[in-house]
Formats: structure tokens, sequence, C-alpha cells
């Protein structure tokens, strides 16, 4: 996640009392060298989980990614959401729940995102601080 999305997402959960993605899984880091750390594992709620259970969790990520079940509902969710924000949208209210549609669809995006880009020991920080890819 970029620090922009980041700080949108800050914003967000301390005014609306918004989920984001680091609420649905936490990736958890340990350190390799100095100014270098690698994901160790994946936090839900109070619990690491081992290396089997991520590793699952990611190839179930993977498969609901591919499908075309997921693609349909993804898009015809968000093309609604647009919709009802730039034809339907009489007030405040009419503004928020189409936001939040669309924010909800990119939390659960980006918490499949960070499964299937999960590799476990990968360094992700570099030296000078620069993040790196998660392959």
């Amino acid at each position: 996640m970029n620090e922009r999305s980041k700080l949108i997402n800050l914003i967000i959960k301390d005014v609306y009392n918004g989920v984001t993605p680091d609420d649905v899984l936490e990736v958890v880091f340990r350190p390799l060298t100095p100014g270098v750390v690698a994901p160790a594992g994946i936090k839900v709620g109070d619990r690491i989980l081992d290396v089997t259970e991520v590793m699952q969790l990611k190839h179930e990520a993977e498969m609901i990614k591919g499908t075309r079940l997921w693609k349909l509902l993804l898009d015809r969710m968000q093309y609604h959401a647009q919709v009802r924000l730039s034809k339907d949208a009489n007030d405040k209210d009419d503004i928020l729940c189409p936001k939040f549609i669309i924010w909800t669809l990119q939390t659960i995006q980006e918490t499949l995102n960070t499964l299937t880009k999960f590799e476990s020991g990968e360094p992700i920080v570099g030296a000078d601080g620069k993040k790196l890819k998660i392959k």
C-alpha cells in the first residue's frame, strides 16, 4: 500500500471508524540486517499464522482473484457504485453509501493482493530505506 493510501486509510478509519486492510491481515516483519526487513508471517487478530496457513491462504487468494465470478462481482459493484455517485446522489448519505461500497471492495482487493504477493523471508526494504516490491 502506498503512502497516500495509508494516509487516506488512517483518516477514514479515524473519522468513519472504517476497516482497513491492516485490520484484516497484518504482515509481520523481522529484521535481516540494519535497514533491511523481511516478512515473517501474517497476523490475524492476535494470532500469527504459520507458514502452511499463509501459503494455503495465498493459494486461495490466487484462486479467488482468478475467477470469472470475482471479476464480475468486482466490476458490477464498482460500476453501480459509480453510477450512484454520479447520477443518483441527492445528499451526503447518497454519496457515502457508494463510497463505502468502493472502500470495502478496495479493502478486499488489497487483502487479496497482500496474500498473493506474500513470500516469507524476502527482503522488502533496502539498506537505503526504499521499499522493494514483494515478489
